[in-house]
């Protein structure tokens, strides 16, 4: 399978993984299993990496655009971005050369929302953690319209998920309870996000 369509797989399964709200769980998967601890620092871990790398003149983050009508990615190079960008793939490599993180994120022409898919791997080039982060407007539960931030992030261990967490908070990192205006906002952005790339 070529670079590109691994990259379209691993944005389907992003795509078709299932939503979870106000959920923590802990469980132990089997007796090969690794600590939710232990996770959560190599996701903390990676999160480092990537925001030492992005403060960096010349970045070793390697980024990849989709446009709009074409099959293949094109490699962002010095800045360069081509026009009609359908999704940015941001891929993260650890000092050693192994792939720990790729981030995908479709390209909002309104402006109002933005949605990352996040899927962390551990050396052996296995998931260790998923989350979509979605910052969007227009929600009805923050003061002056700012933006809602809504976190969801599940950890794995041997391809199954151990443990999951949901976060809904305002720009000032604020907990908002989830209203009925809120979940149809991400619904239809969900759903709208999910039509546009089926058609």
């Amino acid at each position: 399978m070529n670079f590109s369509l691994t990259i379209i797989y691993l944005v389907l399964q992003i795509i078709l993984s299932p939503c979870h709200k106000n959920t923590v769980k802990n469980k132990t998967a089997d007796s090969a299993s690794v600590s939710i601890q232990s996770l959560h620092k190599h996701k903390a871990d990676i999160d480092k990496l990537f925001n030492t790398y992005a403060k960096r003149k010349s970045s070793p983050i390697s980024v990849y655009v989709k446009r709009y009508n074409s099959k293949k990615l094109e490699k962002v190079i010095n800045e360069q971005w081509p026009e009609q960008i359908e999704y940015t793939y941001n891929i993260i490599k650890n000092p050693s050369g192994k792939i720990v993180q790729i981030l995908a994120s479709p390209t909002s022409e309104s402006g109002d929302w933005d949605i990352c898919y996040i899927h962390y791997f551990n050396n052996s080039g296995r998931l260790i953690a998923f989350e979509r982060r979605t910052n969007f407007f227009n929600s009805g539960c923050t003061d002056n319209d700012e933006a809602v931030h809504e976190t969801i992030c599940s950890y794995y261990n041997n391809h199954k998920v151990i443990s999951k967490s949901y976060k809904l908070a305002d720009n000032n990192g604020k907990n908002l309870v989830m209203s009925g205006v809120t979940f149809l906002t991400i619904l239809r952005i969900t759903v709208f996000i999910w039509m546009c790339r089926s058609a």
